[in-house]
């Protein structure tokens, strides 16, 4: 309907132009042969003799006092006058009737994802800019129209259909294609994973390293999309809330996506949602790492992380190390966890040096590793060399949990008593020296401050 409406609009504006050029053309035709009737009426003059002419004008005045018709156009000018009303210097050239009627209305029809684009254009005079406005108005109305399309997409994403229309795993919406791609990848080996993904055999992960098609975040994104996934979401008052998110992955992993969330939509428990990215293009981060030269798999498009900022969704030292709190109901449960695990994805909490507990990825976690064996600043009292930083972030964490009653930058006897005392607290050798032993459980303790090296 709105489209033949528009059509409609569009025919009688049309007709208005074409009406409107037929008239000025015929006035203009009905002027010119006005003007050759004066031409022939001067020739006559010319013939009749003084005498013949003073009757004339005599019989001329008579008729007018008798006659209220309006003047001749060629008497614009004057009372008795002859002379002709030009035409002005903008104006067409109305001897030559033919081409000014030549008005070229043309219509262009473009097809694109709004609907048609229509132009009508005239060749010249006020005909012309009626087509311009024309024009303007037909594309003012498809604007509004790709608008309100863009408007009723929203309202339809907002509905509990679309939700459901995402639901590719569930009988009723089920989508073999969908399916039989996501159990397609490679997944019997890390070297199988990565060629997959890159088309490459070696495994490359540098800073200025990356294999062709993901040096840059320009090359990188040609190879991403992003995609709908259904959500459960929770508002303040612990009700939940059927939505969709979107995500942006590796076009290759879309479909594994689709079906990863479906199957974590339709588990009972109802998982929540309040943060969802895949798609990053940066260098690893984590405790240890600020300083590596690795890039993390969110820069491949084969990672994602979930309630990313929930503390009980986070970073912790050391393997295995998972020290959340699962009656958090953002806490990701072990459900999820075997979802991505049967589609082939691993967990970040069982990475060799970390557990990363808010992060899946498609890659093997093998890769991430310290660069140095000794990923941690050595802190002691009397050391050499020490950062003035790293001091103040030990302090503010002792500080956190009580061992000190506030931040300093110097590694004093305070400070190393402090130290101790939480060494010994967690049934560490209390020597007073700061190494990887003694920062893994002080930040695990303090996960949620930030940490400099």
């Amino acid at each position: 309907m709105n489209r033949l409406s528009a059509y409609t609009h569009l025919l009688v504006k049309m007709s208005l132009v074409l009406f409107f050029v037929v008239t000025v053309a015929f006035v203009k035709r009905a002027d010119a042969n006005v003007r050759a009737e004066d031409e022939i009426q001067d020739e006559e003059l010319q013939e009749l003799t003084e005498e013949e002419i003073l009757l004339n004008m005599n019989s001329v005045s008579a008729d007018d006092e008798e006659s209220e018709e309006e003047p001749d156009i060629t008497d614009v000018a004057g009372a008795g006058s002859t002379e002709e009303l030009l035409p002005a210097d903008d104006e067409p050239d109305p001897g030559s009737n033919t081409e000014w009627v030549a008005a070229e209305v043309t219509d262009i029809v473009e097809n694109s994802g709004s609907g048609e684009t229509i132009s009508v254009s005239s060749v010249s005079g006020e005909s012309a800019a009626s087509g311009a406005e024309l024009a303007q108005d037909v594309q003012d109305e498809q604007k509004s129209d790709k608008e309100k399309a863009e408007e009723e997409l929203a309202r339809y994403k907002a509905t509990q259909e679309y939700v459901e229309s995402l639901l590719v795993t569930h009988p009723d919406h089920y989508n073999k294609t969908v399916v039989d791609n996501a159990r397609a990848i490679p997944t019997e080996s890390d070297d199988a994973r990565y060629r997959y993904i890159t088309g490459k055999k070696k495994k490359i992960y540098k800073v200025g390293g990356m294999p062709e098609g993901f040096r840059s975040d320009e090359e990188t994104s040609r190879q991403m999309v992003t995609i709908d996934v259904p959500v459960w979401k929770m508002n303040s008052n612990g009700e939940k809330y059927s939505g969709y998110w979107p995500l942006t992955i590796h076009e290759k992993l879309a479909d594994s996506c689709r079906c990863i969330f479906s199957d974590i939509y339709l588990l009972d428990i109802q998982f929540p949602f309040n943060f969802l990215r895949g798609y990053t293009y940066r260098k690893v981060g984590g405790v240890g790492l600020v300083n590596s030269k690795l890039m993390s798999t969110h820069a491949f498009g084969v990672a994602l992380d979930i309630n990313m900022g929930d503390y009980d969704n986070d970073y912790f030292l050391g393997k295995g190390n998972d020290l959340r709190n699962k009656n958090n109901p953002y806490c990701i449960p072990d459900e999820v966890i075997a979802i991505f695990e049967d589609y082939g994805w691993f967990w970040g909490g069982n990475y060799d040096i970390c557990a990363d507990t808010m992060h899946f990825q498609y890659f093997e976690l093998g890769f991430l590793q310290y660069e140095s064996s000794e990923p941690f600043p050595i802190l002691s009292r009397g050391a050499e060399n020490m950062s003035s930083t790293v001091i103040r972030n030990l302090t503010q964490r002792l500080t956190k949990l009580g061992y000190l009653s506030g931040e300093t930058s110097s590694f004093s006897k305070k400070v190393e008593k402090a130290v101790k005392k939480f060494q010994e607290d967690n049934g560490l050798e209390p020597n007073g020296v700061v190494d990887y032993a003694t920062w893994e459980p002080l930040i695990n303790k303090t996960h949620f401050m930030k940490y400099v090296f």
